[in-house]
């Protein structure tokens, strides 16, 4: 609970700072875009048959979360352990993955399938890879130009 005392605050200044005043030549390149017509008339294509269950099943997933999994979304987490993410109380977005937790790709494959089969939702999953001088990933990875 403390977590999330710390979490939410940062998220809605987060998202407080993202909102921007338009410029008032924002406003009139928008309102110019708005009034041009297009030469020909468009019409919106249908969506294919997969598209509307997949919609679907997103809309009655965000339904059922409650605000504390639906702020948990906006978290990846560094972690210890996959075992320390899985047990967690809190629900995160995704995990970021550092030097600690990239023993061999196998390993590292095992431990993403292992994240992903414990959440009812996929995780994001990022990396600490600056390229050049800051290397987390071992050489089998390859290498990745900065």
């Amino acid at each position: 609970m403390k977590v999330l005392k710390v979490i939410i605050p940062i998220v809605l200044i987060l998202s407080l700072s993202s909102c921007m005043i338009n410029s008032e030549e924002d406003v009139e390149n928008t309102e110019a875009i708005i009034s041009t017509p297009s030469s020909e008339p468009t019409s919106t294509p249908s969506p294919t048959p997969t598209e509307e269950p997949v919609k679907d099943r997103i809309i009655e997933i965000v339904e059922k979360m409650t605000i504390e999994q639906k702020i948990g979304q906006l978290v990846i987490t560094g972690y210890g352990s996959v075992d320390e993410v899985i047990n967690s109380d809190i629900s995160f977005g995704g995990v970021i993955l550092f030097g600690r937790n990239i023993k061999s790709v196998s390993e590292t494959k095992g431990d993403i399938a292992r994240l992903q089969g414990s959440f009812n939702i996929p995780l994001f999953i990022s990396v600490d890879q600056e390229g050049g001088r800051v290397t987390r990933l071992p050489k089998e990875y390859g290498s990745f130009e900065s």
